[in-house]
């Protein structure tokens, strides 16, 4: 159960369904103590829901349409409107530039902090990529959202790409987390961590890990790490791993 894990907001993308209540939803959640808000699916594709521990946030109002949605809230403890925008974002240059425009006009519209995460189908950069086609104009759209937008994306750990291809081949990193400089300063040393699918469980414990015992992680990954080297090089996502486990130990 997603309460059991310790989440206060969770955002998930390509929900394929329609009409999600909140009784089905609970079974999910684990109690009846959460808000929702949800896109949906067209035929088998897409799909938005937002849904939050209402005891920590409160929903005032907000915007949607097919590719993103956006909610608008209070946060217990926080006194400025905090945004949340749940993207899913389309396959088409054109379709996307044309989403990138529609979210700035959004974010401009509102005040207060702001949070946009999901799977934004395209990278900034040619390294976020791996035996597939890099599309210079379509990182030029997205970056130029960004810049436009004031917004600033948070280092992601543990893993270097968030899609892999059936086959294990193509790799890509198509899912960030972008805020505002708002939200940045008052949460400058928050991160984002990229989890293997069967671990959802264990988010809260590594979530709330103390400081310590994320060095010693850092440092048994890295003694397994330098046992490979004895056999073969590093792949480029195990180089990246290291060198990331390494800045956690030198910042202890």
């Amino acid at each position: 159960m997603v309460s059991d894990c310790g989440i206060s907001f969770l955002s998930l993308q390509e929900l394929k369904a329609t009409n999600v209540s909140h009784r089905d939803f609970a079974k999910f959640w684990g109690n009846k103590n959460f808000g929702l808000d949800y896109v949906d699916s067209v035929g088998q594709s897409g799909g938005l829901i937002c849904a939050w521990d209402d005891k920590v946030f409160c929903q005032s109002g907000g915007s949607k349409n097919r590719y993103y949605l956006h909610v608008r809230g209070s946060l217990l403890g926080c006194a400025s409107p905090v945004n949340v925008l749940n993207v899913y974002a389309p396959q088409g240059l054109s379709a996307k530039k044309s989403l990138w425009e529609e979210l700035k006009m959004v974010i401009d519209s509102f005040d207060g902090l702001w949070v946009i995460s999901g799977d934004f189908n395209v990278v900034r950069f040619r390294e976020e990529k791996r035996n597939c086609a890099f599309k210079q104009n379509c990182a030029n759209n997205f970056n130029d959202f960004i810049f436009e937008s004031g917004l600033i994306e948070y280092n992601m750990r543990g893993r270097m790409f968030t899609f892999r291809s059936d086959n294990g081949n193509k790799l890509s990193k198509l899912d960030r987390f972008l805020v505002n400089s708002e939200f940045f300063s008052a949460w400058p040393a928050a991160s984002c961590r990229v989890l293997p699918r069967d671990r959802l469980k264990e988010w809260k414990e590594i979530m709330i890990k103390k400081e310590g015992e994320e060095v010693m992680a850092a440092k048994e990954e890295n003694e397994k790490l330098e046992d490979v080297l004895d056999s073969r090089d590093f792949s480029e996502e195990e180089e990246w791993i290291f060198h990331e486990n390494k800045k956690i130990i030198c910042e202890a």
